[in-house]
């Protein structure tokens, strides 16, 4: 194989890794935005304030 064949796979194979790390996160995102907001509606329910709720649905989790 030559050297820009190979440089290419590699350049293929980075892009690749990036956008599913990036398809990752995106999902980690929405799974934490969803537990928030069905946390946010439990907790409406239950009558808890509204400041309650903004604490409680700052980020714990570091996404990285």
């Amino acid at each position: 194989m030559s050297s820009e064949a190979e440089t290419q796979k590699l350049l293929n194979q980075c892009e690749y890794n990036q956008q599913r790390n990036l398809l990752a996160q995106t999902i980690k995102m929405m799974l934490y935005e969803l537990a928030c907001f069905s946390s946010s509606v439990c907790s409406r329910l239950r009558g808890f304030p509204d400041a309650w709720l903004l604490v409680s649905c700052k980020p714990k989790i570091p996404f990285s």
